[in-house]
């Protein structure tokens, strides 16, 4: 039993699966504090990614944008606000932790930047999330007016225009509704919101690893108690890291950050699904590799309807037996 090593009473440190909690951390969330969270494989950061900030001192419009470089930062009392500055630059581009059914309503995917056999694909949310739901990051073109939706923390550029970096838990039970939890209340927070968007980046220190462990959990949470009040583990046994990152390019998926999936599941699932291709600069994953069987693989590259593909997917990496899937697809409802 995990008990509250801090005694003030807005600090919280408990797990995902306690309803209690999780209000706690949405209470943290929509009072513009972050949250450090466990999903089966890694400890993450998240935090109302709407909220501007006129308060701090370097001039970051946005709140989470701030929090996030400064609890990444590794920041002393002997630094100089020059110093200071320079260290809360090297945090990199934060994820969109959003259901794509918000990118897909409101034209957010460029699609004259995108092949033409993938225009359904990015149109269809339900064909989305069975692909890539609680399986990988997901970066895409977007369109310049974005801007107007998406704080521009959230988008990174090349020579052919501006990208954004999106994940969803959908598939996942436990995380998906947490994460839609926190979208309603950020719905509630703000008038006629268009995109109730939470940043999500990993909780880790600029340059070291990603947390899988509770202790180092435990840790970070204390150097950063401030800024990220709640503190909530998972049960599950996964500590393997976090999820692949695919882009879209000419080509199609391009998967260019390995993660806790071996490069086996994308070859056998995604083949007869999607183009898939591996960057030749693939950015190498610093943990193990979440162990799935052929014969699982084998299983869910049967399945056809999007629906028990995405449940499948989900599964995947939870450790659910065949057996315990095969039940579990029996008694779903057709979409």
């Amino acid at each position: 039993m995990i008990k509250n090593i801090f005694t003030k009473s807005n600090t919280h440190e408990s797990y995902l699966s306690n309803e209690q909690s999780r209000k706690k951390a949405i209470n943290a969330i929509t009072n513009q504090k972050g949250v450090i969270v466990n999903f089966d494989s890694v400890y993450a950061v998240i935090a109302d990614g709407i909220a501007t900030d006129k308060n701090n001192q370097f001039g970051y419009k946005y709140h989470s944008d701030y929090l996030i470089r400064k609890v990444k930062s590794k920041i002393d009392e002997s630094m100089n606000p020059e110093q200071i500055r320079q260290e809360l630059s090297l945090r990199g581009t934060p994820a969109m932790l959003l259901d794509p059914h918000y990118i897909t309503s409101h034209n957010i995917v460029d699609l004259s930047r995108v092949p033409d056999d993938l225009e359904k694909f990015l149109t269809n949310p339900s064909l989305w999330t069975s692909t890539f739901g609680n399986v990988a990051f997901l970066r895409f073109p977007v369109v310049d007016s974005a801007i107007e939706f998406i704080p521009n923390y959230f988008l990174s550029s090349d020579e052919t225009g501006l990208f954004a970096q999106i994940f969803t838990f959908s598939g996942h039970d436990l995380a998906y509704t947490f994460q839609k939890e926190i979208e309603s209340s950020l719905q509630r927070k703000y008038y006629n919101l268009v995109l109730p968007i939470i940043a999500v980046t990993s909780a880790n220190f600029h340059g070291d690893k990603e947390i899988i462990t509770k202790n180092q959990a435990v840790n970070y949470w204390k150097a950063n108690i401030k800024e990220l009040p709640v503190l909530l583990h998972n049960k599950s046994d996964f500590r393997i890291g976090s999820y692949p990152i695919f882009s879209i390019t000419n080509d199609g998926f391009v998967l260019i950050r390995e993660g806790n999936l071996e490069l086996k599941v994308f070859e056998k699932l995604f083949k007869n699904h999607i183009p898939f291709s591996i960057d030749k600069n693939l950015k190498k994953r610093v943990h193990d590799t979440i162990d799935i069987s052929d014969e699982y693989l084998d299983y869910i590259e049967k399945i056809q309807e999007p629906k028990k593909r995405y449940v499948a997917f989900g599964n995947m990496t939870k450790g659910t037996t065949i057996a315990k899937l095969n039940e579990i697809l029996k008694n779903l409802e057709d979409f």
